[in-house]
């Protein structure tokens, strides 16, 4: 019951922001605008600093387990392949196929999966899923921009060009902090105390902000219309997907922690940002959000569930 409490009162603060960002917009506290205006601004400053902050606060004096990270990227880079070969063969929207993957595959491990590495096997926990943070967040923006570029309603519009491609995954405001965050952290540069201190704060409005704008575009008359793909993104992100990582990553051994921190990276709610990053992206933004609320409401469930089947067959 405690595992349950953590997990419910880690994701639920998450839901009621954004009812509370839903109910703002119907009393018209903001209009269509200010979330296209907002949205921008989280898109290119707000996460972007935020990434930068956290990948560049990462100790990387620490030996990571090299066959560890290997599994974590070859399972990440393998997921996303699968789903961009089999999903625009069941989904014939191209605009919804780009949010459809990226809610499948992209996880909240940054916000969900570090206080829950804690909670279970306390500072150690912390430093083992940590040391796989600047391998997986930046290949998950690389992955997401790869993906709602390559499903664009933008590109779709301009025809397919590998050219296009590789130029949305250049400029991207993500791509770019991460490898900054990346080489600053690499070479040991030093930021000025206020200029860290000013990264931080303005980095920490991302998700709260996000979480608001995503409740001022939810709209109920739009889940009848996605509800399959939505429930389908959903149940990939949040059960299949971790079943089939889970039982490949123990049979290749892995045990305790390091099995955790697959289980925390592959079993997270959907990523926040993803909703953003499709609106910007000119992919299915409502479809992207719709997959977030979904996830992020089950998975105090199912992350007790799993945690739970895990320690009972003495796992972790």
């Amino acid at each position: 019951m405690d595992i349950f409490l953590f997990a419910f009162n880690g994701v639920f603060p998450l839901v009621l922001i954004v009812a509370f960002g839903y109910f703002l917009k119907r009393i018209e506290l903001f209009d269509e605008l200010f979330i296209k205006q907002a949205n921008k601004f989280c898109f290119m400053a707000a996460f972007p600093l935020q990434l930068f902050y956290n990948i560049y606060h990462i100790d990387f004096n620490k030996r990571p387990n090299i066959s560890l990270m290997l599994f974590i990227v070859a399972s990440i880079l393998i997921m996303v392949a699968l789903l961009i070969i089999v999903v625009p063969r069941v989904i014939k929207d191209s605009k919804k196929r780009g949010a459809f993957i990226q809610g499948a595959y992209r996880s909240n491990f940054l916000l969900i999966g570090l206080p829950l590495a804690k909670n279970l096997f306390g500072d150690v926990g912390v430093a083992v899923a940590s040391l796989a943070l600047p391998l997986v967040v930046p290949i998950y923006n690389f992955c997401a921009v790869l993906v709602l570029s390559m499903f664009s309603e933008k590109n779709k519009e301009l025809k397919f060009s590998y050219a296009r491609l590789i130029v949305e995954i250049i400029k991207n405001p993500l791509i770019i902090a991460s490898l900054l965050g990346l080489l600053f952290g690499i070479l040991g540069f030093n930021l000025p105390i206020a200029l860290d201190n000013g990264i931080r704060d303005v980095g920490s409005i991302a998700t709260p902000l996000a979480l608001v704008l995503l409740g001022g575009q939810f709209c109920f008359s739009d889940l009848a219309g996605n509800f399959k793909y939505a429930i389908s993104a959903s149940f990939l992100r949040i059960i299949l997907l971790p079943l089939i990582v889970i039982i490949i990553a123990v049979l290749f051994g892995f045990r305790g922690i390091e099995l955790s921190t697959i289980l925390i990276i592959f079993a997270s709610p959907s990523a926040i940002s993803g909703y953003v990053m499709a609106q910007n992206m000119y992919n299915d933004a409502q479809l992207a959000g719709q997959i977030i609320v979904i996830t992020t409401f089950s998975s105090a469930a199912t992350l007790f569930a799993w945690i739970y089947l895990l320690r009972l067959l003495e796992f972790i």
